[in-house]
């Protein structure tokens, strides 16, 4: 490509050209961004497809823009979309030319802002990366899927000059900001709204949770308004989840074998799943069964929750708990949709914590006398908070139950924060002299 042919490209794709985009903000992965991004290390913004990663960071540059002392103006900045059809089988020096064209004919500061879209469509793109990061001062970004951005690969090209963030589907909050619901001067600098706005916007909160649980939080599927169209939305990414992250990258031939197992974790949510019980039940090798499961970890699909245990071997060997990246996807496979309320409700809470507090830090736990907490979130070295989550605590068995494991595990595990997430119920009270906490759903992922 000379030139010329460069300059045509990138300025379809550059806010200082022709590229003009409306994003919805996402307050804290902005925030996390401005954070993250320096001369230093490369931001790779990372995770499972169609969850907005590309508009995150656009909106990202266009919030920078927009403030003092940040980006003098659009030319100091730069996006180059591998996806374009202009760009196939480009290489690493390609990179490095078209970052040269760019910062010959447009750039007029000395640190721009530096995003390469896609970034995985590049053959020996670390090079680059590593090049860009040692020689010239930019803050350079990259996006790409879970399933082709694999942290032990990146780590071992680009060393320790990285820094990764993982996106995921929309929050229930991001979710009220993208329908308007919430305005984003209604939120305050630490993420919180305040209780009189949620109480004025109760219904239209409560309304936009049920849509929440059955069509989840990706973007498309959320700013869709036809419901047939969003369920073929979201059969669309399972089945190119299966075609492209799974069977091409991981070269797996038997796409039936996958299928099913994808199917059997995304109906059983929020379960105890065996290993060996998984492998006879398909009848697979067992270590095909667990390679089968760390790609569909690796693509971003579904998250395996271990048991807390101050016993390492324990802790590897005890079987996982699974749950989906998004309820809209595991709903597709769903044939007893009320039945299984409570499960929707508890992977909800699961992915919300896991956006919390990070993967590594939320497991469940259950003892030989079968005292069972869905969630013990563990950090600082040492249990915060234990969670139960319940869909209705009306009933005084049910709630009897729920408060003696959290009361069993208060003593086991020394901790004193205590907490149930039903569907609509809301109160505090004491049991055994022990304060415990009870939230619904709806408030509690607002805080």
């Amino acid at each position: 490509m000379n030139n010329s042919q460069i300059m045509e490209i990138l300025v379809d794709w550059n806010l200082w050209g022709n590229f003009d985009v409306d994003c919805i903000i996402r307050p804290n992965y902005i925030k996390r961004i401005t954070q993250l991004v320096s001369p230093k290390k490369a931001t790779i913004v990372k995770g499972i497809r169609r969850a907005g990663k590309s508009y995150l960071v656009y909106s990202f540059l266009l919030s920078q823009l927009n403030k003092n002392n940040r980006i003098k103006g659009k030319s100091e900045t730069l996006i180059i979309n591998c996806e374009d059809p202009r760009l196939f089988n480009i290489e690493a020096k390609d990179l490095l030319k078209i970052y040269d064209v760019y910062m010959e004919e447009v750039c007029i500061g000395e640190e721009p802002y530096v995003l390469i879209d896609e970034i995985q469509n590049v053959r020996r793109w670390e090079k680059a990366v590593h090049y860009l990061i040692e020689t010239k001062k930019v803050k350079l970004i990259i996006t790409g899927s879970s399933s082709k951005l694999l942290s032990d690969e990146y780590a071992s090209t680009i060393g320790g000059r990285y820094i990764a963030l993982n996106v995921l589907p929309l929050s229930f909050k991001e979710i009220l900001i993208f329908k308007g619901i919430i305005e984003l001067n209604e939120i305050n600098e630490i993420g919180l709204i305040q209780d009189l706005t949620i109480l004025k916007k109760k219904r239209q909160i409560k309304k936009s949770l049920k849509e929440f649980m059955q069509f989840g939080g990706f973007p498309e599927v959320v700013l869709e308004k036809n419901i047939q169209k969003r369920k073929l939305i979201l059969l669309n990414y399972i089945q190119t989840i299966i075609s492209k992250d799974l069977s091409i990258r991981y070269e797996i031939r038997n796409i039936v074998k996958l299928t099913e197992m994808i199917k059997l974790f995304l109906t059983n949510i929020a379960t105890l799943q065996s290993i060996n019980k998984i492998s006879k039940t398909l009848k697979l090798s067992n270590e095909t069964a667990m390679n089968y499961t760390k790609y569909l970890q690796n693509v971003g699909l579904l998250y395996f929750l271990s048991k807390i245990d101050f016993s390492l071997k324990k802790q590897i060997l005890a079987n996982k708990k699974v749950y989906c990246i998004d309820t809209g996807i595991a709903m597709q496979y769903s044939f007893n949709f009320i039945e299984k309320f409570g499960r929707y409700l508890e992977n909800m809470v699961a992915i919300e914590l896991i956006r919390r507090y990070g993967e590594s830090n939320v497991y469940y736990w259950k003892d030989s006398n079968q005292h069972e907490i869905d969630f013990v979130v563990y950090k600082n070295s040492k249990v915060i908070t234990l969670i139960q989550v319940t869909f209705d605590l009306t009933d005084d068995k049910t709630k009897n139950r729920e408060y003696r494991s959290l009361l069993f595990a208060n003593r086991h595990f020394n901790c004193k924060k205590l907490e149930i997430i039903t569907w609509d119920n809301e109160f505090e009270e004491k049991f055994d002299g022990i304060n415990i906490k009870v939230f619904a759903f709806w408030k509690w992922a607002l805080q």
